[in-house]
């Protein structure tokens, strides 16, 4: 794989990686502080892409790559699992437009549906409990 980077970009680290068939792409890493941790991500996100172009799945992984780039915890390690099974083949790709609801979820509870749809979504006054709530049903454990 070609050489990869960080660079602070405004008050936000990204790391830029070369992906084969997907070109050159850049990731957020919004949960990255210092250089250090920017760097750690990138060797993260390095490992998994290397696995994904070896399976051959580095375009259906790129959402996934996207999503380990801004987790943390149980949530990188769910995205992780996931990119095992895709390169394993057992995962499959969704028909595009089609959402889970925990992704739904995730969305109302960040605010940004309500950002995205201001006339028609309210934000919740009181996030932090609905949060606890979701992670209850969907089994998440937080720290």
């Amino acid at each position: 794989m070609a050489p990869a980077s960080v660079r602070l970009r405004g008050k936000t680290w990204t790391a830029r990686l070369s992906l084969g068939e997907a070109g050159r792409c850049t990731f957020s890493l919004p949960t990255c502080r210092t250089e250090q941790e920017a760097n750690a991500r990138l060797e993260v996100l390095s490992e998994l892409a290397g696995r994904l172009l070896a399976a051959g799945q580095i375009v259906l992984g790129l959402p996934l790559l996207e999503r380990a780039a801004a987790r943390e915890g149980s949530a990188l390690r769910d995205v992780r699992l996931a990119i095992e099974q895709l390169c394993r083949g057992e995962a499959r790709a969704r028909a595009s437009g089609e959402t889970t609801f925990a992704e739904f979820a995730e969305l109302v509870v960040s605010g940004r549906l309500a950002e995205q749809y201001p006339l028609h979504v309210k934000a919740l006054r009181h996030p932090e409990q609905y949060r606890h709530k979701l992670n209850h049903v969907l089994e998440r454990q937080t720290h």
